[in-house]
């Protein structure tokens, strides 16, 4: 360290081989930098654990696994449930989560006859549902906190205008396949039955 004045310095050598100074201010400056660059990262760590294992924590739902492929042909878990709608067994895959319930069916070239998506909500409230980016003709089915359907609504493709309202609050919306429920005589005031 060199003295110059009252200021305090650090000495090294520049490309050209001649003396520079840096002052102690920029030394400060330059520790804030990676002081501050340090608890950003320690903070964005922290937010990649909590987005990850906040939906476990959510709802602490223990559902059934199943291996499918995405359209890229990769294996991966998807969350599936067993339900009973009135006489028939349906086997739905399961949405909880912000992103799942969102995406919902958007994008599926098809779905197999007997299977479908069932939304889980916290709580009853007013549901709307819109078809934007989904390619399949589906029926849903409003089903309140009672596990009753109490609406059923034919939902067309790619129709980004029109919105599907629960006439009253539900908690669980179940997609199945255009003119499914019809097909298997299902109707509003059937019980649904499923665990979670």
């Amino acid at each position: 360290m060199v003295v110059i004045g009252h200021r305090f310095t650090r000495k090294g050598r520049c490309g050209s081989g001649r003396e520079f100074t840096l002052p102690r201010k920029d030394q400060m400056k330059q520790k804030y930098i990676y002081i501050s660059g340090f608890f950003i990262l320690l903070a964005v760590v922290f937010l990649y654990y909590h987005i990850k294992y906040s939906d476990d924590i959510e709802f602490n739902v223990h559902i059934p696994t199943r291996i499918t492929q995405n359209r890229a042909g990769t294996a991966y878990d998807k969350r599936f449930v067993t339900i009973k709608v009135g006489e028939k067994t349906v086997f739905a895959e399961l949405a909880k989560t912000p992103q799942e319930l969102h995406t919902g069916l958007m994008f599926r070239k098809d779905l197999p006859e007997n299977e479908g998506m069932l939304f889980l909500y916290p709580h009853p409230q007013i549901l709307r549902f819109w078809m934007s980016n989904t390619l399949i003709a589906l029926d849903i089915a409003y089903i309140n906190h009672d596990k009753i359907i109490i609406s059923i609504q034919h939902m067309e493709p790619l129709n980004e205008k029109k919105r599907y309202v629960s006439p009253v609050p539900a908690q669980y919306a179940l997609e199945m396949n255009k003119g499914w429920f019809e097909r298997n005589n299902v109707s509003v005031g059937d019980k649904v039955d499923f665990n979670l």
